[in-house]
């Protein structure tokens, strides 16, 4: 039984489904970040904890929602 205040997930929800990162996958497929990451030669020389892709993701989110906790 939820909390109150809490939201109960429908079946087959996806954590994805309500993250920002989510909304922003669906808006801006990763093929096109990609691409983006690729023609301003900002790929990755060497592999980290969070790919280019990543951090364009959240970047983004940081962005859009720069009054959020």
């Amino acid at each position: 039984m939820p909390r109150p205040g809490q939201v109960k997930w429908s079946a087959g929800e996806r954590l994805s489904d309500r993250s920002a990162l989510g909304v922003l996958t669906r808006a801006l497929p990763p093929e096109l970040i990609d691409e983006v990451v690729v023609e301003w030669g900002r790929g990755e020389r060497r592999q980290r904890l969070l790919s280019a892709q990543v951090v364009v993701y959240l970047v983004l989110a940081m962005c859009l929602f720069f009054g959020q906790g």
